[in-house]
């Protein structure tokens, strides 16, 4: 009888055992999956919320027009954007089209002076700075000089945002009315300091074709190498011809700081 009672006692300890080492082989088993499949939620998630490189810009030359005569000359660049795979920006499109009127502009020009057998002096010719190339944004603005008789200046500028590869207005890079009309405000105090400190500046103010009231947000600017705003006006558009064309460096706790 004593030996039967050992021999079930030992039976039920080697059933205990077996059980638990299957049950915890079961566990061990059923959690490698759940760890694998965290695994890969996180490399998923991971890759989901990985940032888009910003494009890089480079400027190229594109075709150059230039012609010199006795009494007309031109010499015309055409800049060309291309993000680093050589693709290039939209933004090309409208600077052949401003570049493409400059040349039919002077050719109309040359054409005109051969028919009346006239000798006019007309020259045109253009540049182009890049003023800031950031993490954000890259900045450029192209210059035209025409000379006929006395010599004027136009202003063409172009920022992009990085992100999109596209054109931004002034409105646009800030956003909103409000700050529109506080930069408005900033350049008529300037406007008014620098009269008030040089008998010789003249800014026409107020309502009128000429003159300055408050921006519309699509005036010409350009972002500096600090990544400040800076607002271009022609000439004759705010200030006497004298003046050429005028620009305001808008401070960064008016308009904020572009990268």
């Amino acid at each position: 009888m004593k030996k039967k009672y050992l021999l079930m006692t030992c039976l039920s300890v080697s059933m205990f055992l077996f059980t638990g080492c299957a049950s915890t082989q079961k566990a061990q088993e059923t959690k490698a999956p759940i760890k694998a499949e965290t695994e890969t939620d996180s490399s998923k998630s991971s890759f989901e919320n990985k940032e888009e490189e910003p494009t890089v810009v480079e400027v190229k030359e594109g075709e150059e027009y230039i012609e010199e005569g006795e009494t007309l000359s031109a010499e015309i660049r055409r800049p060309v954007l291309v993000a680093q795979d050589g693709t290039e920006l939209s933004v090309n499109k409208e600077i052949s089209e401003y570049v493409d009127s400059l040349i039919a502009e002077y050719e109309k020009n040359k054409a005109s002076s051969e028919k009346e057998g006239e000798g006019v002096h007309y020259a045109v010719s253009n540049a182009y700075e890049v003023t800031h190339d950031g993490k954000q944004y890259f900045s450029m603005y192209m210059v035209t000089t025409r000379i006929m008789g006395s010599g004027s200046e136009s202003w063409k500028t172009y920022t992009i945002d990085k992100k999109t590869g596209k054109t931004v207005s002034l409105g646009e890079l800030l956003g909103d009315a409000e700050t529109l009309k506080l930069v408005s405000e900033n350049i008529s105090a300037q406007m008014e300091e620098q009269m008030k400190e040089d008998s010789s500046i003249t800014y026409f103010q107020g309502t009128g074709e000429e003159g300055f009231s408050s921006l519309d947000g699509d005036e010409n600017f350009y972002l500096n190498q600090d990544g400040s705003l800076v607002i271009v006006f022609d000439e004759y558009t705010i200030a006497p011809g004298s003046m050429g064309t005028v620009e305001f460096t808008i401070p960064t706790d008016v308009s904020g700081s572009f990268r």
